[in-house]
């Protein structure tokens, strides 16, 4: 079993048994229309989806979602700047998400900032995107909020990238 444990919110977990221990279970195989993907300690999503929003949640060693065959006919990744940067090897925010969109064919990328807020690409436009203020900040589980709402709001509904960021910024502000 696979454990978090948190000595405080702004901390890094340690992560139980450690990590080169944990063994890789076989692939989920996952169809459908809409898809939230999360990078996973102990194993990989075998994806294939209409509309699928990747998640990696490792900064040490993100996945890259079309490495182990994973499908998409529209992708977007949502991902921090250290993920960003460990996929590329860019530390530019604005080159390298135009290289990850290149590498994984994605339709939009969000890069989380924390309080500078979303930096958004789609379509070969970039935007940022604020952050909404909240009388209480609760780190853990505020960037699966998220990653739900922007498979909500872009991977269901259709909304544009830029928009579906501000919605999911405002529902993080509300958790």
């Amino acid at each position: 079993m696979i454990s978090f444990e948190y000595d405080h919110a702004l901390l890094r977990p340690r992560i139980r048994p450690p990590v080169s221990k944990i063994t890789n279970e076989r692939p989920i195989n996952i169809k459908g229309e809409v898809i939230l993907l999360f990078g996973m300690l102990e194993g990989r999503g075998q994806i294939s989806g209409k509309s699928v929003v990747y998640d990696p949640q490792s900064e040490q060693n993100p996945a890259r979602f079309r490495s182990g065959g994973n499908k998409a006919a529209r992708l977007g990744i949502v991902l921090n700047q250290a993920e960003l940067q460990g996929l590329t090897g860019i530390t530019d925010l604005k080159n390298g998400t135009l290289q990850l969109m290149r590498m994984e064919r994605a339709y939009a990328i969000f890069v989380k900032q924390g309080a500078a807020g979303v930096y958004v690409g789609e379509s070969g436009r970039w935007r940022q995107v604020p952050a909404y203020f909240s009388e209480r900040v609760i780190p853990i589980g505020s960037g699966d909020i998220f990653s739900a709402a922007i498979a909500l709001f872009w991977g269901k509904l259709g909304i544009s990238a830029p928009a579906a960021a501000d919605l999911a910024s405002r529902c993080v502000a509300d958790y």
